[in-house]
């Protein structure tokens, strides 16, 4: 988890004397925060091993090269860039070629390869998610608004539901993680399972 429960209670303003009561609620609902994260994010926050199928064609996007690079979008973020391993080959089921990318931008998942890898296919394999021993602050308080938001919306006495106020503010935080719709080429395959 990339928040603990002692994090969510100080948060949350609780007694730590409710901690032995509340532990496997604030569980669940971290769990539930990391994925809703997740998904306001665009992909898996969680540490998993990613492989990424991409066809590198220009001609399919007018020959748009930004920076003079072939530049992938990865489907996840926060990318271990000492995992990146690149495979190229001209055709799918043949043999690739080891290769490096130029650039590696590892919060935002984008790789950058030279122009001269135009109409190859890439295997891309690749850890990703966020390191619990390593969160960013905007993450860790972006979650903890969430957390505190799902204990609200679950507790059966609440007369008031939290606005999407709560919502907005804990996707702010964020924000700078958040996928960038900038022209990439995108997998045409991706798979993932957890570390």
């Amino acid at each position: 988890m990339l928040v603990t429960v002692d994090e969510v209670i100080a948060s949350m303003g609780l007694s730590t004397n409710l901690k032995t009561d509340l532990t496997a609620t604030i569980t669940s609902n971290i769990q539930k925060a990391q994925v809703r994260l997740g998904s306001d994010l665009g992909c898996s926050i969680e540490q998993n091993s990613c492989v990424d199928r991409v066809h590198l064609n220009s001609d399919l996007y007018s020959g748009v090269t930004p920076h003079d690079a072939l530049r992938v979008k990865l489907t996840n973020l926060f990318i271990n860039p000492s995992s990146v391993k690149v495979l190229a080959s001209t055709a799918m089921g043949t043999a690739g070629t080891k290769i490096n990318p130029l650039v590696i931008d590892a919060e935002q998942g984008n790789l950058y390869f030279p122009l001269s890898l135009d109409n190859q296919i890439l295997t891309i394999s690749y850890e990703s998610g966020i390191d619990p021993a390593e969160v960013p602050v905007q993450i860790k308080q972006a979650l903890l608004l969430y957390v505190s938001m799902i204990f609200a919306e679950t507790q059966p006495d609440q007369t008031s539901k939290p606005t999407a106020g709560v919502n907005d503010l804990a996707l702010s935080m964020a924000a700078n993680y958040r996928k960038l719709p900038a022209f990439s080429y995108r997998p045409f395959s991706h798979t993932q399972t957890p570390l």
